[in-house]
């Protein structure tokens, strides 16, 4: 087997959120299916493409924000997500799409 050379010569890693088996019950059957799909079909683009994956659970990259509490509903978990993002990187033109996002980059900055 010939090992072919790496894509990936600055070291990066990716950091993509964790899927958990079970998403909540007021999440449809075809919801959870397009996450779990989405899920991995990122990964294994990653992995092919030869990039380091390191898989980041919800719960370790939210540990610590600001206004987030246990039993919040979805809407205002998502905004205070969104503010902490906004609030960190004002630069930034932050949604509720990318906010996640932001905030994963921000927690694999603070742990690299």
């Amino acid at each position: 087997m010939e090992f072919l050379e790496p894509i990936n010569p600055a070291g990066y890693v990716a950091l993509v959120e964790d899927v958990p088996a079970f998403v909540a019950s007021a999440t449809s059957n075809a919801s959870s299916f397009k996450l779990g799909y989405n899920f991995g079909f990122l990964v294994g683009a990653l992995r092919a493409r030869r990039f380091p994956v390191e898989l980041i659970r919800p719960k370790v990259w939210q540990k610590g924000l600001r206004g987030l509490k246990p039993k919040m509903g979805y809407t205002d978990r998502k905004r205070t997500i969104k503010d902490s993002a906004a609030r960190l990187y004002p630069n930034l033109k932050v949604t509720n799409a990318t906010a996640d996002a932001v905030m994963i980059l921000d927690w694999g900055l603070r742990n690299a």
